[in-house]
Parts: C-alpha cells; structure tokens; sequence
C-alpha cells in the first residue's frame, strides 16, 4: 500500500509541476495586450496602418530580390501598396505636399528599423542578390 501512495505523490506532484510549467509558460501570451487599433487616435491609425504597409512593401522587396516574385509583379504590388500608403498620408496631414519625399522618409526608417530587427535575413538577401 505504501508504493501505491508513493506512487500517487509523485503523480499528483509530476501533474502540478506540468501544470505549474505550462502557466508560467503561457502567461506572457495571456497578459500580453495589444493596443486596440480602434483605440488610437486616427493620425496614430494612420500612421499605424502605413506601418504595415511598409513592411508589406520591404517583404515584397525581399521576395524579389531572392528570386520569388517577377519585377513586373514587384512593380504592381509595391506601387498599389505605396498608393494606398500616400493617400492615408494625405488624409492624415492635410499639410504634406510632398508626399513622395515623406513615403520615401518613411519606408527608409522602416528598413533602418527592420535592419535593426532582422540583420540575419536582410544580409542573405543582399548575398543572393548579389549573385
């Protein structure tokens, strides 16, 4: 009887240790909170939504750049994602007037700050490009 008691110790703790260890683990993602796109303000939507659009645009980049997309179909994608990010620019700032010069501004900034994040994947793209 005593190994049998031993035995369900050593269950009932082995499950609470598991449990104790998948909590801990998946905290992060349950306290982890987004801001709510439709809590911003809109110039911060705006500049939000041109966000993605840019790391649209630098991923677009990398597929043509590795071989996985045409430059006509680059051309077509990029310039469609680029409109869209121009006119919520000029939505958001009535005041811009050069509109290309602040895109241009903007997606460098975004390839400054992807460079920063991804150094790896940005170099073995500048390596096959090379090729």
């Amino acid at each position: 009887m005593s190994g049998l008691s031993t035995d369900l110790v050593a269950l009932v703790l082995g499950m609470l240790l598991v449990a104790t260890v998948a909590c801990f683990s998946l905290l992060p993602l349950v306290l982890h909170t987004r801001s709510d796109p439709a809590e911003l303000a809109p110039s911060e939507q705006s500049h939000a939504e041109r966000q993605r659009l840019y790391s649209q645009v630098l991923e677009l980049e990398f597929d043509h750049q590795t071989g996985k997309l045409s430059a006509a179909d680059y051309e077509i994608l990029s310039d469609g994602l680029l409109a869209r990010a121009a006119s919520l620019l000029r939505a958001s700032d009535e005041s811009a007037t050069d509109v290309e010069d602040t895109l241009e501004q903007e997606i460098a900034a975004a390839r400054r700050a992807r460079a920063r994040r991804k150094p790896a994947r940005l170099t073995t793209a500048s390596r096959r490009a090379s090729l």
